[in-house]
């Protein structure tokens, strides 16, 4: 592929052809000793060219070199200013990259601009240019525009902080109870917490503590409750199965799970004494009432192993006799005797009742107003429970419950380190006055309607012309930073190009300006005195 073929397929791809381009462009003119030479059109070769080995050197005549192809080593650095100026016309963009990308995958319109480390200079700001070129017939390749010096301003990510979305970085040395954020092998962040207070002694009740294993399977039992057997000091259950001794007749258990009891009464004695743990009698009020206080409690049913609850409904059958329940939830059990003395009524809470002498043992184990089980308080010697609402005191905090009822404490941490140097290139900081206003510079942009004193705190400077007007710079930039100017005007007239004092034109001293036809002015900052600025013009197409 020639020199020709390669580059006329990228300027295709702008949109225009290599001899539009050059229908365009003015006569070159020499350099002197005192200034620049002017780009434009080359002489033309001399005769006996023909061989290749001719070269257009600075006074803008060609000169004889050996080697070969250093004809189209000529022809080529020519064609690299051609296809710059068209990539800027085509709004091609500029990426700064470590490594050149695969052809393949490569992006068209944009230059691709590799660091020249071997350059000098104190700001090491030269970058060799590459372009996807496509030949017709033949495979893409990334071919070297040349080099340039810039002040290349990569995208810096701001600083996380609570009200901006940012980077953060590793690397946070440890200090007291802040720690550092880490990253794991698939980039995942984490922060490993160190606690080395792990010693706890057992729990007691004074001092929270670890569990011991007493209370652990104490805690545990509580999954499997077993109903203890009633006595005159503990409060339980009851078997079916007893064997009817004289006076003492059996609970029984039909079929339904009903209890009922068997009185075969034949006696007329209905003198009663109030019961006691010993012996059967009449309920007190006092008893009745601290009975009437038990509630809410499910037992299983009753059988001949078990210790259980009982139900009522059953069928009087003979002498065996249905346990029932009033319209106040209370127990009884209606022996139709016919002996009249006989008739007794359900104790109350008001009045005197009978009561056997097995459940006045059960009841006198019971405090009065005793009702479901009660879950004690934790302490450092009995497993219990705790409660939320803690208000929090010092280093103390709260235990609270999310929706689940998951307990969490919220630590609110406050950092009280409010002291940071400037940012470096090495070390997390505050951001110095002078990269905030860099900073600024990139983004957004400045409207005007004169070019004379243009605005340097925006990059971007949007101009709407009316006539022409005295191009100058307000005071501000730094060397390196470029003010792009975008241009609109309203009228056509002929705009001066400065090209002295302060400022040196790289597209003539004026520009004819067509009414509705947009131009674009590129100012760079290239030294602090003498000549500052060199300006670039450009005509949309």
């Amino acid at each position: 592929m020639s020199v020709y073929e390669g580059y006329n397929s990228v300027v295709a791809a702008t949109g225009e052809d290599l001899d539009g381009i050059l229908a365009k462009v003015k006569v070159a003119t020499p350099a002197t000793a005192s200034g620049p030479g002017q780009e434009g059109l080359v002489p033309a070769p001399p005769v006996g060219s023909e061989d290749g080995r001719k070269v257009l050197v600075s006074d803008m005549t060609w000169a004889s070199i050996g080697g070969e192809s250093n004809n189209d080593i000529a022809v080529k650095g020519y064609v690299d200013n051609k296809v710059k100026e068209a990539a800027s016309a085509a709004k091609m963009k500029k990426r700064i990259v470590d490594a050149l990308p695969d052809p393949g995958s490569a992006e068209d319109n944009v230059i691709y601009l590799i660091k020249d480390n071997t350059a000098s200079g104190s700001d090491n700001n030269v970058y060799t240019e590459y372009i996807l070129v496509s030949p017709e017939g033949g495979s893409p390749v990334l071919e070297a525009l040349g080099t340039i010096q810039t002040k290349v301003e990569p995208y810096i990510l701001p600083k996380a902080s609570n009200d901006t979305l940012g980077g953060v970085k590793t690397g946070y040395t440890e200090s007291g109870k802040n720690y550092g954020v880490k990253v794991d092998s698939g980039g995942k962040m984490f922060v490993l917490v160190p606690w080395t207070d792990t010693t706890y002694s057992n729990a007691t009740s004074s001092a929270p503590g670890l569990m011991s294993s007493a209370d652990k399977s104490k805690l545990d039992g509580l999954n499997n409750y077993t109903l203890p057997t009633t006595s005159a000091s503990a409060l339980g259950g009851v078997k079916v199965g007893y064997t009817t001794n004289g006076k003492n007749y059996k609970v029984q258990v039909d079929g339904s799970g009903n209890a009922y009891v068997n009185v075969p009464w034949t006696d007329t004695n209905t003198t009663y004494n109030e019961a006691t743990t010993s012996a059967a009698g009449l309920m007190s009020a006092a008893d009745k009432t601290k009975l009437n206080g038990l509630n809410n409690y499910s037992l299983p049913t009753s059988t001949a192993s078990v210790l259980g609850g009982i139900k009522v409904g059953y069928t009087t059958s003979g002498k065996n006799y249905k346990v029932q329940l009033d319209a106040n939830g209370n127990a009884y059990v209606n022996v139709p005797w016919t002996d009249n003395n006989t008739t007794y009524s359900v104790a109350t809470t008001s009045a005197n009742g009978l009561m056997s002498r097995a459940d006045k043992s059960k009841l006198d184990g019971i405090a009065t107003g005793a009702n479901n089980y009660s879950l004690p308080k934790s302490t450092t010697t009995a497993l219990g429970g705790v409660m939320i609402g803690y208000s929090a005191n010092g280093k103390n905090y709260a235990v609270q419950l999310d929706t689940s009822g998951k307990a969490y404490v919220n630590v609110p941490w406050t950092d009280t380190n409010t002291t940071y140097n400037v940012v470096t290139q090495s070390a997390n900081g505050l951001m110095s006055a002078a990269d905030k206003k860099l900073l600024d510079f990139q983004t957004g942009a400045n409207s005007v309607t004169t070019l004379a004193n243009l605005p340097v705190t925006k990059r971007l400077v949007k101009a709407t012309l009316s006539a022409a007007t005295t191009i100058s710079v307000a005071a501000g930039m730094t060397i390196g930073q470029e003010l792009y100017v975008r241009c609109t005007p309203s009228a056509s007239f002929t705009q001066a190009i400065p090209n002295t004092g302060s400022f040196t034109s790289l597209s003539g001293s004026s520009f004819a300006v067509t009414s509705g036809k947009a131009f674009e002015m590129s100012i760079l900052k290239i030294a602090n005195s003498g000549v500052m600025y060199s300006i670039i013009l450009k005509e949309a197409e």
